[in-house]
């Protein structure tokens, strides 16, 4: 009999047999099932088909755990099944040590199953071997929220604080080749007032540098920009990074704008306003051409629940 044969009755027939003390070689003859599939019921490493979705529904919550798994999922995780969907597992592989020990802690108290560390190539590599969590991640897709940003964030976001000659440029990305996604995380941030462009960052068969290796682009590939004060300072409060090195560039934007004199300015050409620093010359966000004028000038600006470092 194949691994899909198995019903999900004879599955609780040998759980309910070993609970009573039975052997796996007794298990074995009463229900004419090989014993080592019997061993893998019970210690839960392979389940059978019928079974899984049932589990799931005990055993599995929509919290913010999840949420904050499936945002890292969807950037640098994934989900992984064998050609016979008989085995899954759930992986993260990056090279920061902090980021991974915190991911395995809310996969740990998500899943209620040990999750393994160690390192590969270089890298740090986070694996749950689990068929139910694996299925009930890939059915059960989360909805965009703060968790859920969170996690994308902590993947594929970035902070940017350059200096330039007289003033620095600061705004957060987020980096993807799903295009959809980002519009649709466009679209949350703009119902908390938060102002974000999406720019495509490289085209498909591009060469990019990525933590210092070239690799070709096998897709487009788009950024999400939050430039605006009040964006950032959103996001500091809201979202943030659970990476320390992030946090304080972070940090560093952060105690940027608040100290710095703003200005309100309108495009010349196409009449769109947006605020600037007074020492920065852009262009126009809309139109990019440098026509513009100010119309206000606001005073060094302080934000409610922010202490200065």
């Amino acid at each position: 009999m194949s691994y899909r044969g198995h019903a999900a009755k004879e599955y609780d027939a040998a759980i309910k047999l070993r609970h009573a003390d039975f052997s796996y070689a007794d298990i074995s003859r009463e229900l004419n099932i090989p014993s080592g599939t019997i061993f893998n019921w019970v210690n839960r490493r392979v389940i059978p088909y019928e079974k899984r979705f049932l589990i799931n529904k005990e055993k599995f919550k929509k919290d913010k755990y999840f949420n904050y798994i499936q945002g890292v999922i969807m950037g640098d995780g994934s989900t992984y099944y064998d050609k016979k969907k008989s085995r899954g597992a759930v992986y993260l592989t990056v090279k920061s040590l902090e980021f991974a020990k915190f991911f395995m802690n809310y996969l740990e108290k998500w899943s209620g199953k040990k999750c393994f560390l160690y390192n590969a190539d270089g890298r740090w590599r986070v694996a749950l071997q689990s068929i139910a969590a694996t299925d009930f991640l890939l059915k059960n897709k989360s909805v965009i929220n703060i968790e859920f940003l969170k996690g994308f964030y902590d993947s594929e976001g970035g902070v940017l604080c350059s200096k330039f000659k007289t003033f620095y440029a600061t705004r957060i990305s987020l980096t993807n080749t799903n295009l959809i996604l980002l519009k649709k995380i466009q679209k949350y941030l703009k119902h908390n007032n938060v102002t974000s462009h999406i720019v495509l960052h490289a085209k498909k068969g591009q060469q990019n540098k990525i933590h210092g290796i070239i690799a070709k682009c096998t897709k487009n590939c788009y950024r999400l920009y939050i430039y605006s004060d009040e964006g950032i300072m959103w996001f500091y409060e809201n979202v943030g990074f659970r990476v320390i090195k992030r946090q304080d560039a972070l940090l560093k934007c952060v105690n940027y704008v608040q100290r710095v004199e703003r200005q309100k300015r309108q495009c010349v050409k196409c009449g769109y306003t947006w605020k600037s620093i007074v020492l920065n010359p852009l262009r126009c966000p809309k139109c990019y051409t440098r026509k513009w004028k100010s119309i206000q000038t606001f005073p060094i600006q302080t934000f409610q629940n922010f202490k200065s470092s």
